[in-house]
């Protein structure tokens, strides 16, 4: 028996499910529920959430530790009416998009999803339970249906695909079930390789992107080079350079870096927020909470020239129209170099970088790369010397 206790009948509902809501595409859309969602606070007993797009339904219920059962939720959602209209609708103004979403998600309950999924370990427990009693998730992204599964706080998120011979591991992630309301929603800590060509082609070019517009691809390798040149000349210490909007650790929201950020080991504390000089004067910073500002050091300055180079020339735009993906979904978007190699890393997918391409070098796991740059250009290099 494989990993799943009746593994055709569940395949069967996920796509009557993902099927049905084919026409909310663009998504992604989520359909999740937990009977044991890890709450310090409030002891969650029962969650569930919806999601299409940008719009979400999230609800939590709380019995077992109150003296008073009470369910508390948030959404968020657009509407067609005017604004007009809306104020004249007031309180009567309802949340009427998720009940589809609902639906499905009470369809997937009433079939017996879990039971589908099977026998699984109780944490803490040697006797399995008779059904999986952690987070699962119906998400339907990037062209694919994939199936979560996750202990939260506990257990990371495993996350599967299916094809016509069944599931298959994919990848995973910490707290997918604080991903509700984010835009992509599955976000890879770990990547089971040899299973990305199993996906279909959407989801394959995700991790597997390739240049597919030269100009813009040898434009982008060009200012990448310029970059990597400028900042080798000052030191030998392997460095990197983010964009805005990545995400330095994957799996929930907590470490999301909004702003372009530089990471060296010869970068003093607190001075790796990009920062342009004002009238030609550079702007102080405290090495540390309550210090006297400093000036910054030259080192310091040098990165943030080239860093703001790169987002003048709007490097992340660079990429969506190389690669032919969506700017608005790509998360992490880094640069890192030593004085051998220097790749472009968009989440799971890097690049090497010459000074007039971009070179595809294949699937990799996140690494928390910001402050371990020789442990990831190792893997960079090993990818490129087993590829001759």
């Amino acid at each position: 028996m494989g990993r799943f206790q009746q593994e055709i009948p569940l395949i069967r509902l996920l796509d009557e499910v993902a099927d049905g809501l084919a026409d909310l595409e663009p998504g992604p859309i989520l359909l999740a529920e937990c009977p044991n969602k890890f709450n310090d606070a409030d002891q969650d007993d029962l969650w569930y959430a919806v999601q299409a797009g940008k719009e979400y339904w999230e609800q939590s219920h709380f019995f077992k530790y109150a003296a008073t059962p009470s369910v508390r939720e948030r959404s968020n959602f657009s509407t067609a009416m005017d604004s007009q209209t809306l104020k004249d609708g007031g309180v009567a103004v309802t949340g009427d998009p998720f009940a589809r979403l609902r639906g499905s998600l009470r369809h997937l309950q009433t079939k017996g999803w879990r039971g589908l999924i099977g026998k699984e370990p109780k944490v803490g427990f040697d006797d399995p339970e008779e059904e999986y009693d952690g987070l699962i998730a119906l998400v339907v992204e990037r062209g694919q249906g994939w199936l979560v599964l996750e202990r939260p706080d506990v257990i990371d998120a495993e996350i599967f695909a299916w094809d016509g011979d069944g599931l298959f591991l994919i990848g995973g992630s910490s707290r997918v079930d604080q991903r509700v309301g984010h835009r992509p929603i599955l976000l890879y800590e770990w990547v089971e390789e040899e299973n990305v060509p199993r996906l279909g082609l959407e989801a394959q070019s995700y991790f597997e992107p390739i240049v597919r517009e030269e100009i813009a691809g040898s434009r982008l390798a060009g200012l990448l080079w310029q970059a990597v040149a400028a900042i080798r000349e000052i030191t030998v210490e392997p460095f990197a350079l983010f964009s805005h909007g990545s995400h330095l650790i994957y799996g929930s929201d907590d470490r999301v870096l909004l702003p372009p950020e530089t990471f060296s080991r010869a970068l003093w504390p607190r001075e790796s927020e990009l920062r342009r000089p004002n009238g030609g004067v550079w702007p102080k910073f405290s090495p540390r909470h309550g210090a006297e500002p400093e000036e910054m050091s030259a080192f310091a300055k040098a990165m943030h020239v080239q860093l703001g180079l790169l987002e003048d020339a709007d490097w992340r735009g660079l990429f969506a129209s190389a690669c032919g993906e969506n700017e608005s979904e790509l998360s992490q978007l880094a640069l890192l170099a030593d004085r051998q190699i220097a790749v472009l890393v968009r989440d799971n997918a890097a690049f090497g970088v010459i000074p007039d391409a971009l070179l595809p070098l294949g699937v990799f796991d996140c690494s928390s790369f910001f402050w371990e740059h020789d442990k990831t250009l190792w893997t960079f290099k090993e990818a490129i010397r087993q590829r001759g």
